[in-house]
């Protein structure tokens, strides 16, 4: 998720996250090869989608379900 919220930088991933950048690039590729497919703005923004509606599920599972 922090990988794209910052729009794909390992050095800013690793930075804040405190992971050496070899790791987040080891994880990233690990997570290309899952989906069997790169990163490219089309997969980014389903992605994105998908942790909005996460969110969003999330809350309103605190909220009792209302």
């Amino acid at each position: 998720r922090k990988y794209l919220e910052l729009n794909g930088s390992v050095l800013e991933v690793a930075s804040q996250t405190g992971v050496h950048r070899n790791t987040v690039n080891y994880k990233i590729k690990a997570i290309r090869e899952i989906l069997g497919r790169e990163f490219d703005d089309y997969t980014k923004n389903m992605l994105m989608l998908a942790y909005l509606i996460e969110d969003m599920l999330d809350i309103y599972d605190l909220n009792g379900g209302n």
